[in-house]
């Protein structure tokens, strides 16, 4: 597994999602998380790359805690089914907050990990060469509180995003995440 260190236990690797297609309007690779939660690994959104299960589930025996799955939304199951029980549906780990917009499916949601200042979010924003950009989940059931409500985000510490589509933001999340806001409410 090729994982990129964000900070002490907490990483993020790639895998080319298996419904892509080309001319799809996001990248091959998606992105998916390990945090190292008090307790608990959480993987967010999962997605193992083929043939490498098994060296992925003996590096999560290795840390020794219980697995638990987090998803961004209810259809990035992905990989969540290698995990037996670790599937989440209620409230998240102890240093995991949930953050949900106005208007979107039900399910749709962003984690923020507190303790690393980093958002994990999958259907609201999508990364780009120079940053973010606002990106309504094709799921979105009512535009017109959608983006005003990211505004929420805001008011908390983000240094890092990580999108599942896209290049992360390792830093100056919350300057990426204005800037997005601002490019959308221009458009």
């Amino acid at each position: 597994m090729d994982f990129h260190d964000v900070a002490p236990g907490l990483r993020y690797w790639f895998a080319p999602h298996p419904a892509w297609e080309p001319g799809n309007d996001w990248p091959e690779e998606v992105l998916s998380v390990e945090y190292e939660a008090p307790g608990a690994l959480v993987l967010i959104d999962p997605l193992v790359p083929r043939g490498q299960e098994d060296e992925f589930w003996e590096h999560a025996q290795r840390l020794g805690a219980p697995v638990r799955v987090l998803l961004t939304a209810p259809w990035h199951r992905r990989d969540a089914a290698l995990f037996t029980g670790a599937l989440l549906e209620g409230d998240p780990p102890a240093g995991i907050e949930t953050f949900v917009a106005d208007g979107v499916q039900e399910g749709q949601r962003a984690f923020f990990i507190r303790e690393h200042r980093t958002l994990v979010v999958a259907e609201y924003f999508m990364g780009a060469a120079d940053g973010l950009r606002v990106c309504p989940s094709p799921a979105e059931t009512d535009p017109d509180p959608f983006i005003p409500s990211l505004h929420r985000l805001l008011d908390l510490p983000i240094d890092r995003v990580l999108v599942a589509h896209g290049p992360p933001v390792l830093t100056g999340g919350a300057d990426a995440i204005r800037n997005a806001l601002e490019a959308a409410e221009r458009a």
